[in-house]
Order: C-alpha cells, then structure tokens, then sequence
C-alpha cells in the first residue's frame, strides 16, 4: 500500500503544477516509472492509482492569499492523508493481493480402485 500510495502523491503533484503551470517542468518527473521498476506494483494497479488521482486531486486545491500563487505542497499533503485516498488505495490493492497456495493437503479426493 506505501507504494501505491507514492504514486498516488507522485500523480498529484504532477496534475497539481501542471494546473498551475502547463509548462511546468514537473511534466518531465518520471518517479512513477521508478515504482512501477523498484516495486512490484503491478502496471495495471498503477495506472488504477493514476486514474483515480487525476479524477479527485482537484478536491483537496487549497487556495492562496497571494495574487498568482499556489499551495501544491499543502494540498497534496491533504490528499496524500486523506481517507478517500487510504480507502481507495486499498480496495485496489486488494485486487491485485497474489493468490496464496497453500502446502500440504489439497482438497482432491482419492479415487478408490
């Protein structure tokens, strides 16, 4: 779930400056690609978590006191901790949880000769 959460706040921070700025250099941040390398995330899980974010991001923007200034940080921060985001993470990953086998006895009867 941390790494998926990781995404979650990666994404954010993208969308969030690329709100502010269209040319910002944040669109070139390729630290997603790094939990989909370094982790064993699934792809799939990922762009789940992406899509997730680019749908909500835009509830947690908190609005600035100065002429054309933003607070990325703080709304990112905002979502990161927030119970949708927890919530939603984990109902994604539990899609993706691999199946344990367990050793021993299977279930197969035996076929008596």
């Amino acid at each position: 779930m941390k790494e998926a959460k990781g995404v979650a706040l990666c994404e954010c921070i993208k969308q969030m400056n690329m709100l502010a700025d269209s040319t910002t250099v944040i669109i070139k941040d390729y630290s997603i690609s790094y939990f989909i390398q370094m982790t064993d995330l699934p792809p799939q899980l990922t762009m789940e978590v992406v899509a997730y974010v680019k749908e909500h991001y835009k509830d947690y923007i908190s609005i600035p006191q100065e002429i054309g200034g933003n607070m990325i940080g703080l709304s990112c921060w905002e979502f990161y901790h927030s119970k949708a985001l927890d919530d939603n993470i984990r109902k994604i990953v539990s899609r993706y949880k691999p199946v344990r086998i367990s050793k021993g006895r299977t279930n197969k009867r035996r076929k008596h000769k």
